[in-house]
């Protein structure tokens, strides 16, 4: 049972307990008598407490401490106090300060319970819990101690060594597998006086399988933070197209942190690849983010990203580009919304000629829905604007002109995705991808669709 202060002798009492018992009715009427007698700010101070005005309770608490610092009526709304202000240690100290005059109010325990679990001290958390569990306390009570309990399972398991291997399966169509070409009208006016575009220069379409190996390792530092080590290795199969078909070796090693206030991520990622048994690009990124909670469950913070390309042979071009921005991070029950600004990004491809060198801007928004039976859904959208540096080196402004056109493209992509944990060993997931740039030069515009489905299994 969860007795209020006003009754802690009654327990003592019917427990038999005589010596407590006679203490604490001695006590029990002065300390009525000097409660009773509490200024208006301290019942100012509860309410404010009661009401989660903690502004007005932190000004409240200051001049009461040197009175009242001790009881069992204040320390227990001020420990509440320093739990919502992030003074989880002082909290434990006033809380046990309480329990030690009445240790069957079980409300101050529950908060003890609270802090330490704040304070990642899950076995004690988990030892007041269980006290207050065997009172029998009512069901609603109940209710809310096992979903802690859970959380404190989930936490436990957390910062456990976890290593797992997986293998998939995916197969799917592309409408344009090389980025070429859509356009089905007449060329812009360019030095050659071409009129179409040429076959080899057009959108290539088939139906795709892939395979994929890797494995995951992840090792907790604490509560709050951990690394995660990844390998892939992924073998792509166009039977409609066997010159694209490519092979890719890649790893991963991320580094992450989240608590009540702050998160954040860094990433290395490097990867080889291979198009059609040739070696073909050596690639390695950095990216990071960092988020504060800025207001209830809305998170804010910038992000970057690097990333180079080495070819491997041949003509090919070496490759580098950047992003910077924002990214906010909206949550509401279910739902995950994500919205990035990127205000600074450029790629380069190949010699500092400017043709194939361009700036943007852009803007990014993620949707992630978690639904019943574990579903979960995913909306992406992605839009660019793309000035490039130096003027085409083929197209010109009109016809008949030397004048050479300088490229500005948008670039418009969506995907929404599906995906599902059919067994605690298997996941499903159905995606549906659009591509779309358009180009002020026709020949660079082009559209693509892609339809996946990917099953994978747990080892």
């Amino acid at each position: 049972m969860i007795l209020p202060f006003s009754e802690p002798c009654q327990w003592w009492v019917r427990k038999g307990v005589l010596l407590p018992a006679l203490l604490c009715l001695l006590l029990a009427s002065p300390l009525r008598q000097v409660l009773a007698q509490a200024p208006d700010t301290l019942n100012t101070f509860v309410q404010a407490v009661q009401s989660q005005n903690w502004t007005e309770a932190g000004t409240l608490a200051e001049p009461l401490l040197d009175e009242f610092e001790g009881t069992p009526r204040f320390d227990y709304y001020y420990a509440l106090l320093l739990i919502e202000t992030g003074r989880t240690q002082e909290a434990i100290f006033t809380l046990e300060r309480v329990l030690a005059f009445y240790p069957q109010q079980q409300r101050a325990r529950l908060e003890l319970a609270r802090a330490y679990f704040i304070n990642n001290n899950l076995h004690r958390s988990r030892v007041e819990f269980d006290r207050v569990l065997s009172e029998d306390p009512p069901q609603n009570v109940r209710a809310n101690i096992e979903q802690f309990l859970a959380r404190i399972d989930a936490a436990e398991h957390s910062t456990r060594t976890q290593f797992q291997l997986y293998a998939g399966l995916d197969f799917g169509w592309n409408t344009n597998i090389n980025n070429g070409s859509t356009l089905s009208g007449e060329l812009a006016p360019n030095l050659l006086g071409l009129n179409r575009i040429s076959d080899a220069s057009r959108a290539q379409e088939s139906y795709f399988g892939r395979v994929r190996l890797g494995g995951q390792w992840v090792q907790p530092t604490s509560l709050t933070n951990a690394w995660v080590y990844s390998l892939q290795a992924q073998s792509l199969i166009y039977p409609e197209a066997d010159d694209f078909n490519q092979n890719d070796l890649a790893a991963r090693v991320q580094h992450l942190h989240r608590s009540d206030r702050t998160r954040y991520q860094a990433a290395l990622n490097s990867s080889y690849s291979w198009i059609d048994g040739d070696p073909w690009q050596l690639s390695l990124g950095l990216n990071g983010q960092w988020q504060a909670s800025v207001w209830q469950r809305l998170w804010a913070g910038p992000a970057a990203q690097a990333q180079w390309g080495w070819a491997q042979g041949g003509n090919r071009s070496d490759t580098f580009g950047t992003r910077l921005g924002t990214v906010l991070t909206l949550e509401e029950n279910s739902r995950q919304h994500e919205g990035r600004l990127v205000y600074a990004q450029q790629s380069i491809e190949g010699n500092d000629n400017g043709h194939l060198e361009w700036d943007g801007v852009g803007t990014q928004y993620q949707l992630a829905w978690q639904w019943p039976n574990r579903i979960n859904t995913t909306f992406r959208f992605q839009y660019d604007w793309r000035t490039y540096r130096g003027d085409d080196l083929l197209f010109v402004v009109s016809e008949g002109s030397q004048e050479r056109k300088r490229r500005e493209d948008q670039f418009l992509s969506a995907e929404t995705a599906i995906n599902w944990p059919v067994q605690r060993w298997l996941s499903s997931r159905t995606s549906l991808k659009y591509e779309w740039l358009n180009s002020n030069i026709n020949a660079y515009s082009r559209e693509q669709w892609v339809f996946s489905q990917s099953l994978t299994v747990l080892f």
